[in-house]
């Protein structure tokens, strides 16, 4: 991997350690500050990714008419300014839930850019043949910010306050905007529509189109949708169920996610090498179903220090499947893609993978504060055990490796080429 790759790489890790803090310290400061409960919590989820179903598809038009790289950095400052924002509203004591929920919108839409563009951007450094090893580099770093973010931001909101520790965060965007601003890799130039008459409604009609007839990306989709909605439900309602119900501090809560992303570490290191040793399909799919079943535990556990114990375990499972499997369904996903669509279909995969999370946590709320906090996470952990179906019932369980993958997309497209030209 060249030098671009590696600022591109250290930007990326830099900022996942702060986004990390965040995920802890965002809830803990509207539970301590605005005393907020599950519906409350359950406005904060959905607010925080509803710029995925408002913003993805345009988002991808623009990711693939502009250059990655100024948008990427655009899209960090909007983030840095968005979550700083929020501890001076603490200072100032004018920090309420429409200010906190504006807040979180503003980021996620940040975040909507600049994930549009970095998968977009990652195969303009790197060649075909080195996506792999790129995007198991880029999972092990966010593992990594999985394991010491939380356990770094529970010690912060102990020491500074939850509002506080994420300034941690906004710092972290300002350090990936220096770092891509020293990226001086030549980027191809924007595509442009071959029919500009088509209008923005024919490009998007064409990314769902190649997206829904693809099996890959379809299968895909329809996993990461399932599993999305069901496991932001968990998200949703984690922490006032681990601080509420099960007792656990900020600290305790942090080190339990710290050592359950310890798991996705190794799940990221273990990805390739079992690949060639059982097969690429082979290993998605098992990583799959590990991933999906590990949360099962979560809703029996009971208040007293087995507590984080028990919790640890079944995060640290649940990161070795999913990073696993999700290490290889990136590369395929780029590997099959045209990189003329490539913007555009992120961000269709985007709209419905990442469009049932507002509903997820709007939905987690709802049912926590009317079923109660055990009842629904109990819902949501045996509904992500359907998820791995939509791997087993495709395609990729076959697939060898992702060069053969390469090679029967070229063969189909060779095919269809010579149909039209007969």
């Amino acid at each position: 991997m060249g030098r671009n790759f590696r600022l591109f790489w250290a930007g990326e890790t830099v900022s996942l350690f702060g986004s990390q803090i965040t995920v802890l310290a965002l809830p803990l400061a509207a539970i301590s500050v605005l005393d907020a409960g599950a519906f409350e919590l359950g406005l904060l989820g959905m607010t925080s990714y509803l710029p995925f179903l408002i913003l993805a598809l345009p988002a991808g038009i623009v990711t693939d008419r502009c250059r990655r790289r100024p948008l990427m950095i655009a899209a960090n400052l909007v983030q840095a300014a968005a979550i700083g924002l929020i501890p001076l509203l603490v200072v100032l004591g004018e920090l309420t839930l429409d200010r906190l929920l504006a807040a979180a919108f503003a980021a996620g839409a940040g975040r909507v850019f600049f994930e549009l563009a970095y998968r977009s951007y990652l195969p303009s450094l790197v060649p075909t043949g080195q996506l792999t090893a790129a995007n198991a580099r880029l999972s092990s770093s966010e593992s990594l910010a999985e394991v010491g973010g939380p356990a770094a931001g529970g010690w912060l909101v102990s020491a500074l306050g939850a509002p506080f520790a994420l300034l941690v965060d906004a710092v972290s965007f300002v350090v990936s905007t220096v770092t891509l601003g020293r990226i001086d890799a030549a980027e191809p130039q924007p595509g442009r529509p071959a029919q500009p008459a088509r209008g923005v409604r024919a490009e998007l009609a064409d990314s769902f189109r190649f997206t829904f007839a693809s099996p890959y990306l379809r299968a895909f989709l329809g996993e990461a949708a399932t599993y999305n909605l069901f496991w932001q439900i968990v998200q949703t309602l984690l922490t006032l169920y681990a601080v509420q119900t099960l007792g656990l501090s900020p600290a305790a809560l942090g080190l339990v996610l710290a050592v359950g992303s310890a798991g996705a570490l190794l799940g990221a290191v273990l990805a390739g090498p079992l690949a060639s040793r059982i097969g690429l399909g082979r290993t998605v799919v098992a990583a799959a179903v590990v991933g999906d079943a590990a949360p099962l535990v979560l809703p029996f556990v009971g208040p007293g220090p087995a507590a984080a114990v028990v919790l640890g375990a079944a995060f640290f499972v649940r990161g070795i499947g999913i990073t696993g499997c999700n290490v290889h369904v990136m590369a395929i996903r780029q590997t099959v893609t045209p990189h003329r669509l490539l913007g555009r279909t992120v961000a269709a995969y985007q709209l419905v993978g990442y469009g049932v999370i507002p509903i997820g946590a709007l939905a987690g709320g709802v049912l926590g504060q009317h079923l109660g906090l055990r009842p629904t996470l109990l819902l949501a952990v045996v509904g992500l055990l359907s998820t791995c179906l939509w791997l087993i019932f495709s395609p990729v369980r076959r697939a060898s490796s992702l060069t053969e993958i390469a090679e029967s997309i070229e063969r189909e497209a060779e095919v269809v080429r010579h149909r039209r030209m007969g």
